[in-house]
């Protein structure tokens, strides 16, 4: 059975949520684990800053700062955030993608897709805890520039904070993008890859649709058309749509839909039109 328009609304809308909460818990789950690194941070550094102030005991100290930092972000549970937090949010998107029509179509298949999919979840997994060892060699520098300048303790801790709470919001983006891409690439193992391959681009239309999005929301593209855009922030559009944080994919219909004599037009399908109409009047 050919999915409606309504169906392949609702199924957006669906992975949408998940997405949300996903990135809803993660928020609040490292807000805490920031701050048991923050309490951690003071003896750390006070550590390091006593004692003599010639360079070799510096540069000896310092040396093994590297190590106990990254220590420290993996005892105040970074690292299980990271591995918890995705693994649960990347198995909820699988199984939705796995359950969807097109997912369905290809239910014979889904054992022959398993160890794709479990390959890219581990992909996923180890490019956000790799963000442990860069927290942990940006915190080592600061340490190690505010001991050798011999500034007070509670100057290094404040330089330490702030590049721990400028480093969040990085975090958090890497985040809802991984979590986002992870979804459509499980999308992309069901499609041939064919150039005149039709897909629909589903999403929100609100104050923070980007320019680039709002443009496409609700037609209909080729394969080949997708492949040639540029997003202006990520590569490969079909994968991150429109570039980080982005709501909005490339969801796939049959050339029997009722979607598919929109290709080639540059109009919307009639449910998204109706939303630009409201918005403008």
């Amino acid at each position: 059975m050919t999915p409606t328009p309504q169906d392949l609304l609702a199924r957006r809308a669906a992975v949408e949520r998940l997405t949300d909460r996903a990135v809803s818990d993660f928020e609040l789950a490292l807000a805490q684990v920031v701050r048991q690194i923050e309490r951690q941070l003071r003896g750390l550094v006070a550590g390091v800053a006593e004692g003599s102030r010639t360079a070799i005991i510096k540069a000896a100290k310092a040396s093994r700062l590297r190590n106990e930092l990254r220590n420290l972000l993996t005892d105040a549970g970074f690292d299980n955030l990271l591995d918890h937090a995705t693994d649960a949010a990347l198995d909820r998107l699988a199984q939705a993608a796995l359950q969807s029509e097109v997912g369905k179509d290809v239910s014979a298949f889904v054992a022959s897709l398993r160890p794709r999919i479990d390959a890219l979840k581990a992909l996923a997994l180890s490019d956000l805890i790799g963000q442990g060892d860069l927290v942990a060699s940006a915190l080592w520098r600061a340490t190690v520039n505010g001991v050798f300048s011999a500034r007070p303790t509670d100057a290094i801790l404040r330089d330490l904070i702030g590049l721990i709470d400028d480093t969040v919001p990085h975090i958090r983006t890497l985040y809802d993008t991984t979590v986002s891409i992870y979804g459509r690439q499980v999308e992309q193992l069901m499609t041939k890859g064919e150039p005149d391959e039709l897909f629909v681009y589903l999403g929100p239309l609100d104050q923070v649709t980007r320019e680039w999005c709002e443009e496409r929301v609700g037609k209909v593209f080729s394969r080949a058309e997708i492949d040639e855009m540029d997003n202006g922030q990520l590569p490969t559009p079909m994968l991150t749509s429109g570039g980080y944080n982005c709501r909005h994919t490339f969801s796939l219909i049959s050339k029997f839909s009722e979607l598919a004599d929109l290709a080639g037009t540059d109009k919307r399908m009639p449910e998204v039109e109706r939303v630009i109409q409201g918005r403008a009047a």
